[in-house]
């Protein structure tokens, strides 16, 4: 049974609806996470500045842009996701709030790569 045009063209742009909805909540989910991690280490230096240096002495804009401290991307990543909240409620708080902007962000960009690995499967299997 062949499925109508009409409903094809409908199912194709309801899809594409949703990939570009997912995409954009995504890529502001991505800035809110970028946001809020300058954010932690304005507040680690401040707050707690052992804890500052041993995770690089990162700060913003001088550093954040420059590619030689991306190996200090890993550290800061194991610790916000680390249950360790150096005893501090605020920093708590905004641990977790960029906790939570990573994980939307990751899904979504995630579940927008899933429609992708089906067509180039098919189009390598029937060499078109």
């Amino acid at each position: 049974m062949e499925i109508p045009f009409i409903i094809q063209f409908v199912i194709i742009i309801a899809v594409g609806i949703l990939w570009f909805v997912l995409l954009i909540v995504g890529f502001v989910n991505s800035l809110k996470y970028n946001k809020d991690l300058i954010k932690i280490w304005g507040y680690l230096k401040k707050n707690h500045p052992q804890k500052w240096e041993e995770l690089g002495k990162q700060s913003f804009p001088s550093s954040y842009f420059n590619p030689s401290n991306a190996r200090y991307t890993f550290k800061i990543l194991k610790f916000i996701t680390s249950p360790d909240n150096l005893n501090d409620p605020e920093f708590t708080k905004l641990r977790l709030k960029t906790k939570k902007h990573l994980y939307i962000s990751l899904a979504c960009f995630v579940t927008d790569a899933i429609p992708f690995i089906p067509m180039v499967i098919y189009f390598i299997i029937l060499g078109e």
